[in-house]
């Protein structure tokens, strides 16, 4: 499905309605520009202590002409990006572009400065699910800049694709099954977690992993005085700036923020998996109670962690499912105990495209893709 076609009149929270192109854009943009807005009061707050996590340091960047022209000829002209040069034309002119832009690139690093040219995000708000009137259904991607694109270049890691972890969480649960163990799995939903990252937080856990002098001021830099507009139809909105988040749609976003959550895990009791922002922690044991407990726990320790770190868990979205063969037994209680709300007992999940059932079996899965299938071929 196109999830970028026209959007539809916009219905605000006081019943109005916005019909013009020009309004739309503003209302988009005025809602990612709060959701990426951090109060003075949380952006000044006391930082609270990290751990150094390695001894080895990274104080400065360079880059090769020959770096430089590979990343270039490997930009991707079918790709969608923000106004201004593309994708092919950076590509056709690589031969011609490769050496002053290798020294704009060290340039930039050897100053500190990342150019405030390319702090501006453009959006074209994608529709994400639910009522496409609202504007809390919309998502934040931005489409990158083609030369910033090129500075920030990084990503994920590789080979490190959802099928990895959802064979490891199906053997650790068929496991405990076989073993007649019980098994309790969480998933658990952390609130725009890309957009509400805390800058200050970041660049001291970047401190912690080794980025330091020049190379940590350079990242201050990046993160300093970013701007947003949305782009409905072709017609843009005015700026707003933002001071938290990381962009979704940028290169150097989900790095950072997993550099941000690779924490997470600590000091955890459970079996924890994290992949980009989805979550999940599985307990096991014979006895439910004391398994149950060991959870509670873990979940007390992510609360913590969630407010020592600025960001929250959607209490509502989060899930619990007990998995066994024959569901004879009603879920225990388990809660983020700082909240004091009750997770969701559930029979099924989704996590990673899979449907997760408390049996284990694969049916309601199969059935769930035969009518998506059936739905986009209109049968």
């Amino acid at each position: 499905k196109n999830k970028t076609a026209s959007i539809p009149t916009l219905r605000t929270d006081q019943g109005e309605q916005i019909k013009d192109l020009a309004d739309k854009a503003e209302v988009l943009n005025q809602y990612f520009a709060q959701t990426c807005t951090m109060p003075k009061s949380l952006c000044d707050k006391q930082l609270s202590a990290f751990p150094v996590r390695t001894t080895k340091q990274l104080t400065k960047c360079v880059v090769s002409e020959n770096d430089v022209f590979k990343i270039l000829s490997r930009l991707n002209i079918n790709k969608a990006g923000a106004p201004g040069l593309s994708n092919r034309v950076l590509r056709e002119l690589a031969p011609v572009i490769v050496s002053p832009f290798a020294q704009l690139i060290n340039g930039s690093f050897a100053s500190d400065v990342f150019p405030a040219c390319w702090k501006l995000g453009f959006t074209n708000a994608p529709y994400k699910t639910g009522d496409a009137h609202l504007e809390k259904n919309y998502r934040l991607i931005t489409l990158p800049l083609a030369l910033s694109k090129c500075v920030r270049q990084s990503g994920f890691k590789k080979q490190d694709e959802t099928i990895t972890q959802l064979h490891e969480i199906i053997h650790y649960i068929n496991k405990g099954m076989d073993e007649n163990v019980f098994v309790q799995g969480v998933f658990l939903d952390i609130s725009k977690a890309f957009d509400t990252v805390w800058h200050r937080g970041l660049l001291h856990k970047l401190e912690s992993y080794g980025i330091k002098g020049s190379l940590l001021q350079w990242f201050k830099s990046y993160l300093s005085d970013r701007r947003i507009v949305t782009v409905v139809s072709g017609t843009t909105s005015t700026e707003r700036k933002i001071n938290s988040g990381m962009l979704q749609g940028s290169v150097l976003g989900p790095l950072l923020f997993l550099l941000y959550i690779n924490d997470i895990d600590d000091n955890l009791e459970n079996l924890c998996k994290l992949f980009a922002d989805d979550t999940c922690i599985f307990g096991s044991g014979r006895d439910l109670k004391l398994s149950v407990d060991a959870l509670n726990r873990d979940l007390q320790r992510l609360s913590e962690w969630s407010d020592t770190w600025s960001l929250s868990f959607n209490v509502k979205k989060c899930k619990s499912i007990l998995f066994m063969k024959n569901r004879r037994l009603a879920s225990p209680t388990l809660g983020m105990n700082n909240i004091n709300i009750p997770l969701s007992d559930v029979d099924e999940h989704v996590h990673l495209g899979l449907l997760f059932s408390t049996d284990m079996t694969w049916t309601k899965h199969v059935d769930r893709l035969v009518a998506k299938v059936n739905s986009l071929i209109g049968a």
